[in-house]
């Protein structure tokens, strides 16, 4: 697999306002199946992280934070294997 790219990508669902935020493009780069949630959003599958204000209070100062929960949701996609 080419470098910068995963191997396990993850369902990660994004408030409609970030879709084309930086760190969202570079998750879509990296392989990572991203939906925008949006008017009419339903889920296919269940998201292994959720970017939004109403889920863990997710807003414009904690893309910080991004890393930490790609690392927590790869670990509780794993646990549930």
């Amino acid at each position: 697999m080419a470098k910068g790219l995963t191997t396990t990508p993850l369902v990660i669902v994004v408030a409609e306002q970030w879709f084309q935020h930086p760190p969202v493009l570079e998750l879509m780069r990296q392989g990572h199946r991203v939906v925008k949630y949006g008017v009419g959003f339903r889920y296919l599958e269940e998201p292994d992280l959720i970017l939004h204000p109403a889920a863990h209070g997710w807003n414009d100062h904690m893309w910080d934070y991004l890393p930490a929960a790609i690392t927590a949701a790869r670990r509780r996609r794993k646990e549930k294997r």
